[in-house]
């Protein structure tokens, strides 16, 4: 026993002897400037090591320091992370702007481990100063700044989602109350309304207004495609790189009350401006800015005569980086705006794009009567393929005097020869069962094997109980395509 105790002597020393590194050492070896790069770089690696809060002051005298060298600033920017000081944080996003990649690299990966704590300062540092705008030095190292920023975002992930959104909302809106002071002019229509509806705004009669409508209009629109000053890009980077569609202006603008309403007020201006502003609409149309596809593209539907809803039209047939989907929707829009015979043909022609559907089919029923009693009457048209858009807009509306007017003409089709047209049509009825459910139902014991077909499947998209013997009887059909169709429907009820 005493043999084992005289072993376990010098083993404690041993183990005193190897403690971990000393705060104050460390503190000292860095803060002698005199020592070695390579001595100060291991005394800032022990400060960290130590765990010590106390090491963060002199972390954070290091960043301070803008003669300290590259590699001991962004080991100290990496180091903070660790010890989720909130003091930190705003030294962190200042790094951001440090001249050196890696130093930029490091304070971005330490701001990740603070998570959302740092969402906010890192949404405004994507801003640019006035002075940052004027001088190309600075306006370079704000770049870097936004890109690691936007970065640093992305890498929290979940927690910048609703910050972002809401970033970019709020300055959606203030770029779009900037862009509309080209329209608080004298010479263009309605300026008094558009200065009313630029929240805090007084009109200045000393301002710099375009000396013409069309130059006001060039104006407005060039603002709105500004993005500078803003940090619109990179949220939108950041957004799309988080999976997440970004709101676009319309869908800001229209999102609540005041904005929404000095949407509809440059809309009035753009109404009355008309050939003032058709040119320069179309060519902003082929901006690479896509708040100015949409908005050029939304407002044609405002300008509204001939020129305005034929460029209209070929947006929805152009293949370009100028027509993504999300512009032929609102060019969509844009031509239910306009109405009129010519823009009502195009959108019934547009359902034949299964992506512009829906929206076709919406902006049609929304013109009411006109574009309606056209797609009644393509219910007998002689080309199918129009036949069947027609029969999928009428199984898709739920306005149920629409239905009805259009039942005799999808019965038509119901029984006729096509295949595919009858079966369109069944679906078609099956989504009416309050309108179709008694003509459909007598049908089931029509002579042609086909159109008891047809009935199995539009009763089975009925899916009501009414449905059931009619379907049990046709599951007995001597025509197996029938029993197979009206078996299927069963299993759906």
């Amino acid at each position: 026993m005493v043999r084992w105790l005289f072993m376990a002597v010098p083993l404690a020393v041993l183990l005193v002897g190897c403690g971990g590194p000393s705060l104050d050492s460390a503190a000292a070896d860095l803060e002698d400037k005199g020592n070695d790069l390579d001595v100060r770089l291991a005394a800032v690696k022990d400060l960290i090591a130590t765990g010590d809060e106390e090491a963060v002051e002199h972390l954070h005298r290091v960043l301070e320091d803008d003669g300290e060298a590259p590699i001991i600033r962004a080991k100290a920017a990496g180091g903070l992370g660790f010890f989720q000081n909130p003091d930190s944080i705003d030294i962190l996003i200042e790094v951001l702007d440090d001249p050196d990649p890696e130093v930029r690299r490091q304070a971005g990966r330490s701001l990740v481990k603070f998570g959302d704590r740092a969402v906010q300062l890192l949404i405004q540092a994507l801003s640019f100063s006035p002075e940052e705008l004027e001088y190309t030095e600075l306006f370079t190292v704000a770049e870097e700044r936004r890109i690691t920023a936007s970065r640093t975002l992305v890498a929290i992930g979940e927690p910048s989602v609703g910050p972002l959104k809401a970033a970019l909302s709020e300055y959606e809106r203030e770029s779009f109350y900037t862009a509309m002071r080209a329209f608080a002019n004298p010479i263009v229509p309605l300026a008094d309304e558009i200065a009313a509806a630029i929240p805090g705004v007084e009109p200045d009669p000393a301002e710099d207004f375009a000396a013409t409508k069309i130059d006001s209009v060039g104006r407005f629109l060039n603002r709105i495609g500004n993005e500078n000053a803003i940090p619109r890009r990179y949220i939108t980077l950041s957004l799309q790189s988080l999976q997440m569609p970004p709101p676009t202006y319309l869908e800001t603008l229209r999102a609540d009350s005041t904005s929404n309403t000095a949407l509809e007020t440059t809309q009035l201006v753009i109404g009355r401006l008309k050939l003032d502003a058709i040119n320069a609409l179309i060519s902003k149309r082929e901006s690479d800015e896509k708040a100015l596809q949409i908005m050029s593209t939304h407002y044609l539907g405002y300008v509204g005569i001939p020129e305005a809803t034929g460029t209209l039209i070929e947006i929805l047939s152009e293949i370009s980086e100028y027509t993504e989907p999300q512009v032929k929707q609102i060019a969509l829009e844009s031509l239910g705006h306009i109405g009129g015979t010519r823009a009502i043909q195009a959108l019934f022609e547009a359902m034949k794009y299964p992506e512009l559907r829906e929206k076709a089919a919406e902006m049609l029923e929304a013109n009411g009567d006109p574009a309606t009693r056209l797609v009644l009457d393509r219910l007998l048209d002689t080309d199918p393929k129009l036949r069947a858009f027609a029969i999928w807009f009428f199984g898709n509306t739920e306005n149920s005097d629409l239905q009805r007017e259009a039942l005799p003409r999808l019965l038509e089709n119901f029984t006729q020869e096509v295949k595919v047209l009858r079966e369109n049509a069944a679906v078609a009825l099956g989504k009416m069962p309050h309108v179709a459910f008694e003509e459909v139902a007598a049908l089931a014991e029509d002579e042609r094997s086909e159109v008891r077909q047809a009935v199995a499947i539009a009763l089975g998209e009925m899916a009501v109980p009414e449905a059931r013997p009619y379907l049990e009887e046709l599951a007995g059909d001597e025509e197996s395509s029938v029993r197979q169709a009206a078996q299927e429907a069963l299993l759906r009820l």
